[in-house]
């Protein structure tokens, strides 16, 4: 993880850093993998609360603050910690003597919109959110009676929108962007905009920031036929969305590599 941590500049989404990391590294089982992972994680959720201390330490106290149960690295470089891990974050703040406060984690609790509780927001970073699907038209019943029937917890937050307990492998159960699309609850709340818009005439839809076309599957399925532009502002993370619309059933498109920080994005060239 220290070396993972050091080598990577932020030039690139840790996760796809982490993927390449590993497939040129490939003497690490899965098991592996998920524990290192974590632990990078983990690093970054605690923001610069931690500055001062060295990688080693900072990753093993971020793990520490991250985790409410028993943890296998924690257990065995610091099995003293294994007692108070169910501890809220400000008593372990305490009980490891940390300088700062809980604020630290999120310092600009001034810029916060009124209403929000700023420990509390600052103290989520902490935790890993759960796991959310929009399923796709057509498939709501049949997913919810199959993760019914193979005991899978979850929670109805919409009529196409359940909630998992983070981790929880969904990979083997359900047809990823055909049946089902990996995709946060906040980012779902677009589609009840969407479905406000009148549709008398084809629309023209430009997803400006497609990113891996989340929003653009769901304004597909929220408005039926458009006529639909997706752009981004590098080739490979097109890629990524062509072969998710692929997966979804989705063709027709037109797809641009546009810098829309640019005077002209869409100029040639």
């Amino acid at each position: 993880a220290v070396t993972i941590l050091i080598q990577y500049n932020g030039e690139e989404p840790f996760a796809a850093f982490l993927k390449k990391y590993f497939a040129a590294n490939k003497k690490y089982g899965s098991k592996d993998r998920k524990q290192i992972a974590h632990c990078c994680y983990c690093y970054f959720r605690t923001g610069k609360a931690l500055d001062g201390l060295s990688p080693e330490e900072k990753i093993l106290t971020a793990l520490f603050l991250c985790s409410q149960a028993a943890d296998p690295v924690l257990l065995d470089l610091r099995p003293e910690w294994a007692d108070k891990i169910s501890l809220s974050y400000g008593e372990k703040r305490a009980f490891l003597k940390l300088p700062g406060s809980v604020t630290d984690l999120f310092p600009w609790a001034g810029e916060l919109s009124i209403g929000i509780d700023p420990i509390a927001f600052a103290t989520s970073f902490l935790v890993q959110p759960d796991l959310f699907i929009r399923i796709r038209p057509g498939h709501e019943q049949y997913l919810k009676n199959l993760f019914t029937t193979k005991q899978v917890p979850f929670n109805i937050i919409a009529p196409d929108c359940l909630s998992f307990s983070a981790g929880t492998k969904l990979d083997e159960l359900i047809v990823t962007n055909k049946e089902a699309v990996i995709q946060d609850y906040n980012s779902q709340q677009v589609g009840t905009l969407i479905s406000l818009v009148k549709q008398d005439r084809l629309l023209q839809v430009w997803d400006a920031c497609a990113a891996s076309g989340g929003k653009s599957i769901m304004t597909k399925d929220r408005l039926g036929k458009i006529s639909l532009t997706v752009s981004d502002i590098r080739e490979n993370i097109l890629h990524n969305l062509k072969k998710r619309f692929t997966e979804a059933g989705i063709s027709g498109y037109t797809s641009v590599v546009a810098d829309l920080s640019a005077r002209d994005p869409l100029a040639p060239g």
